[in-house]
């Protein structure tokens, strides 16, 4: 039965599945805050002491690369430097107590993004974690964006992204100096929640909403902007930037070092 409940999930998150872009630079049904004057808590006030489940998705993988950069003669792909990024923010998290954390991908693998929200359903996750580096036309755009829902379907689960998102935001900047862009809230042109409400555009965050899983994709730069690049193009400074996003889901969940 068990079984058959998973492909059920797989099945029903196909059908919503949509293209996961890499250029925020489409302005329509976008709205953007740096903020979180909606009231949203910055903390988890839950006294809970259960374990917290973190799901880590390094985007693309595979025979999809992602987007691409050059610097210094050098081609530098998304899908690695996502990749590099999440083993950090998984080694980060695991210096701290009550907490599991697994990934979709800890190879270079292509998977697909109905896939990506079955794996962090079935581990029954608090929190689905996707990371990216975006691109754009403009070498001129640089800076970390979220994006998030816009919370017109369980909106408890949009919060929890918002929150997130905007501590992993501050961090980045602060402590790495990455321009914070805020978050972005996109919706579908045509598809809807089972409120009858407008989707959320991107899959990942929509998928894991209907999942009814707290999901974000943090965007940590341009990989188009040289000098967003020149913050990633060695395997430390991708380690630094999963450590500060390791810190803000930490800060988050409360969690403490072992």
């Amino acid at each position: 039965m068990e079984f058959i409940k998973k492909i059920a999930l797989v099945l029903v998150l196909c059908l919503f599945t949509g293209c996961l872009g890499v250029s925020s630079a489409m302005a329509a049904e976008v709205s953007v805050s740096t903020s979180t004057s909606d009231g949203t808590s910055l903390t988890n006030d839950s006294s809970d002491t259960d374990t917290v489940v973190i799901t880590i998705d390094a985007g693309h993988g595979g025979k999809d690369s992602g987007a691409s950069g050059k610097l210094k003669g050098k081609r530098y792909y998304e899908k690695n430097l996502n990749l590099t990024i999440a083993k950090a923010i998984r080694d980060e998290l695991l210096t701290y107590a009550n907490v599991e954390v697994y990934m979709t991908r800890s190879t270079d693998k292509y998977i697909s993004l109905a896939k990506r929200v079955a794996i962090a359903k079935d581990y029954d996750s608090d929190l689905l974690y996707s990371v990216h580096i975006d691109w754009s036309s403009s070498k001129k755009t640089n800076g970390a964006h979220a994006l998030v829902s816009s919370g017109q379907y369980r909106k408890s689960l949009a919060k929890i992204a918002w929150a997130v998102g905007s501590l992993t935001l501050s961090e980045l900047n602060q402590d790495l100096g990455i321009k914070n862009l805020g978050y972005l809230k996109r919706k579908s042109y045509r598809l809807k929640y089972p409120n009858k409400k407008k989707a959320d555009y991107y899959a990942i965050v929509r998928m894991g909403t209907l999942a009814n899983i707290p999901s974000l994709i943090m965007e940590h730069g341009y990989i188009s902007n040289k000098s967003d690049l020149k913050k990633m193009d060695t395997e430390e400074e991708l380690k630094a930037i999963g450590i500060a996003d390791a810190t803000a889901i930490a800060k988050y969940y409360g969690l403490v070092k072992k």
